[in-house]
């Protein structure tokens, strides 16, 4: 019977030590779990604010694009006009 119950006394023993392992385990996966969803939303932010600035650059060079090829038609119209001047003045 001594048997038994030292038995039943380490066992009690090592089944209070898993518990109290189990509940440092949850407490540290909570920690981690926080801190995971903290850096995520972080990055989640970071990466949201890096795609409206592409998008603000692209509508930038769009507006860029156009305003270049006004100036590019209206340098060409201008060079037409300055060559039917300079034949008509015979140069």
């Amino acid at each position: 019977m001594f048997q038994t119950t030292s038995n039943f006394s380490v066992q009690t023993a090592d089944v209070e030590e898993l518990r109290q392992q189990l509940a440092q385990a949850s407490i540290d996966l909570e920690e981690h779990r926080a801190i995971f969803k903290k850096n995520f939303a972080k990055n989640h932010k970071e990466l949201e604010s890096t795609y409206e600035e592409i998008d603000l650059q692209t509508q930038e060079e769009k507006k860029m694009r156009v305003k270049i090829n006004q100036l590019e038609n209206d340098l060409e119209h201008q060079l037409k006009r300055l060559e039917i001047i300079c034949k008509s003045k015979g140069l």
